[in-house]
């Protein structure tokens, strides 16, 4: 994310505008100085005020973190990039967090063995587990704010490098039974083994599942279609439950990340353990996308 450009365009809008640092700061009910380092490229505003400074500003959410005026062809895949960039900031943030603490550590040569096995325990844990953002971080808040109204949902994995391959599964259920099953990213790179972000974004208006796949230097994206039916699906019922937190990942296995369910009268809940590996859905539900992955510690077509 380059604040430094996203200071630049929040300056020039307020400028153009005609507002100055403390008349766009009073709006806000924030300090000059607050807006000043905005601007400079110091640091972001509080996720608090995104959609205020926006609106006074003339600006949509995604291009504010773009740091530029957007076209709509451009939206999908900048919006795509936007939530990528807010997630992996969170992760920068306690990267750099962690060394200003070794660094104390290091002068604290009494205290050293207690602090090391604190350093060190963040460490431990991250290894073979997949977590979803907290609900209450400003990555998450970001992201449903980019998103609109129908959500996001996010989950950061770390592995230990014994994985060979990772896979994602989309299944489709209708009334109850499995009717597609297939694999929608399937990767032996390291890129992606050792730890990554993956993102489930429901866009009902487009009638469509967006899915995202990053590792730190690479992504891959596709949109997957909400059901077929037609007309008959306007105003149709829908709900998404999200998987829990996975600490110990097993080979093979499979866990469901994410199942949103579609009903034209109504829905029923059931637990996500049923859809794991493609097994079956509740009949009173018209359809269900379930969105699952596997870590192999073998290749399967090697």
């Amino acid at each position: 994310m380059d604040l430094q450009k996203i200071g630049t365009y929040i300056a020039g809008k307020r400028k153009s505008l005609g507002l100055t640092q403390r008349e766009l700061a009073e709006k806000l009910g924030m300090s000059d100085k607050s807006v000043s380092k905005w601007e400079r490229g110091v640091c972001l505003p509080d996720v608090s005020v995104y959609r205020e400074l926006c609106g006074i500003l003339g600006i949509s959410l995604n291009e504010f973190f773009a740091g530029e005026d957007l076209d709509e062809q451009s939206l999908p895949e900048r919006s795509e990039e936007n939530l990528l960039s807010v997630s992996k900031d969170g992760k920068s943030r306690r990267k750099r967090l962690i060394r200003i603490i070794a660094a104390l550590a290091a002068a604290a040569l009494l205290l050293g063995g207690v602090l090391s096995w604190v350093l060190t325990a963040d460490a431990r844990l991250e290894k073979n587990r997949i977590l979803p953002f907290p609900k209450d971080s400003a990555e998450q808040k970001t992201a449903e704010l980019l998103s609109g109204v129908d959500g996001a949902y996010l989950f950061r994995y770390t592995t230990d490098g014994s994985f060979q391959e990772m896979t994602i599964w989309y299944t489709v259920y209708r009334e109850g039974a499995l009717v597609s099953r297939s694999a929608i990213a399937s990767s032996p790179a390291e890129e992606f083994l050792r730890e990554g972000i993956i993102g489930l974004i429901p866009d009902y208006s487009r009638r469509e599942i967006r899915f995202l796949l990053a590792g730190d230097s690479s992504k891959f994206s596709t949109a997957l279609p909400a059901p077929e039916d037609g007309e008959s699906w306007d105003g149709c019922i829908r709900s998404a439950s999200e998987g829990d937190a996975v600490y110990g990942l097993e080979d093979g296995r499979e866990y469901c990340l994410l199942a949103v369910s579609y009903g034209r009268e109504y829905l029923r809940s059931f637990e996500l353990s049923d859809l794991e590996p493609g097994g079956f859905g509740p009949p009173d539900n018209d359809e269900i996308h379930c969105f699952s992955v596997v870590f192999s510690k073998a290749v399967e077509n090697a």
